[in-house]
């Protein structure tokens, strides 16, 4: 069936979402809709309300789901093109075949002749779910809860070529890689972010640009040819929500990407937890994950976990080089504090340096 995809807010009406949702759900005819929250950002996020007749009623839709799509000014760049068929595929070819708890997804399709991508899914505040902020640090049962989600997703594709022709999957690390070595450790942004009040918490051999960008293209060039499975790949805070019970579920897999497990691993631990709770809990919970992985299919054993661990708590200092105008300042202070914290602690420079 062609669905043709809405290329304004506006456009998100009955006779769009009846195409959409009659593609999985057949006979569905959405009778009213009404459009409440959109969220701004890299992609559009759109609340629906929504009525149907009764075939819709007889599949049990919602009355609520969420619209996601680039319908932004900046949308049709090739760049955000790539990032949203990403996302796309991500829940069209593998989210059916995970055990972890994701939101469900009504409706994704990739229109190949424009490149343009969306997706329906599923309204998480109907599971009475609170969305996390680096404000609200994770505790140590969600971080736990946290990595053995990771696990479920990284031991489902462990050394697996299963993914290997995924086009849009496998570009998300090239997207990724090229926005962190060529943005946010570029000579002027890293001049900038020098003075602003996150640069407080920066001293020593962390200020100076040019010892840190080698190494962390030099990080991001490995694990581009030494994938272990598919990560998340923007593992912050942010993109967690929470279910009763301090049970996590992942958003926005605009990045997920064939990537190293430690990626996920290192840049929610190090930016996700107060410092106090990371130097205690760390190491119980890097053999947490170690634990789940195998369980899950993967195979790694605790000394290389601790080790990559370590090395990878680099890529959370890189947000250090966030753009002011897309996150708040207060924010970039605290992912500031808890990464250089969480480097100097680990060493992990000495580790690339070994």
């Amino acid at each position: 069936m062609q669905v043709d995809l809405p290329q304004s807010v506006e456009a998100i009406d009955a006779a769009f979402l009846s195409s959409a949702l009659a593609v999985r759900y057949p006979g569905t005819v959405v009778t009213s809709v009404a459009r409440g929250t959109v969220i701004h950002g890299t992609a559009t996020k759109v609340r629906l309300m929504l009525d149907y007749d009764d075939a819709g009623h007889a599949h049990g839709l919602p009355p609520t789901l969420w619209y996601k799509g680039g319908l932004e000014a900046h949308s049709q760049g090739e760049h955000m093109l790539s990032v949203y068929a990403a996302e796309a595929a991500f829940y069209r070819d593998v989210a059916p075949r995970l055990s972890m708890t994701l939101p469900k997804c009504y409706f994704v399709h990739t229109d190949h002749a424009t490149g343009r991508s969306a997706m329906l899914l599923e309204d998480m505040l109907t599971r009475n779910a609170r969305f996390g902020h680096v404000t609200q640090p994770a505790s140590p049962k969600l971080a736990a809860n946290v990595l053995g989600q990771f696990a479920r997703l990284h031991g489902a594709f462990w050394k697996s070529n299963a993914l290997a022709g995924n086009k849009a999957l496998a570009s998300g690390g090239e997207t990724l890689a090229g926005f962190v070595a060529a943005h946010n450790c570029a000579p002027d942004n890293w001049a900038r972010c020098l003075t602003l009040p996150r640069a407080r918490f920066v001293t020593g051999a962390l200020r100076d640009r040019d010892r840190i960008a080698p190494v962390v293209q030099r990080m991001l060039a490995e694990d581009r040819t030494r994938y272990t499975s598919l990560v998340h790949g923007d593992a912050h805070l942010g993109n967690v929500c929470i279910l009763p019970g301090e049970n996590a579920c992942f958003l926005d897999w605009q990045t997920a990407m064939l990537g190293f497990w430690a990626h996920d691993v290192a840049y929610f631990l190090a930016g996700a937890l107060t410092v106090e709770d990371r130097r205690a809990h760390e190491r119980e919970l890097i053999r947490h994950y170690v634990a789940e992985l195998n369980h899950a299919g993967g195979r790694l054993e605790e000394p290389e976990a601790w080790l990559e661990y370590r090395r990878h708590a680099l890529y959370a200092f890189c947000w250090f080089g966030c753009p002011p105008e897309w996150v708040p300042e207060e924010m970039n202070c605290l992912y500031t504090e808890r990464a250089v914290a969480a480097v100097r602690d680990l060493d992990s420079l000495a580790c690339w340096n070994a």
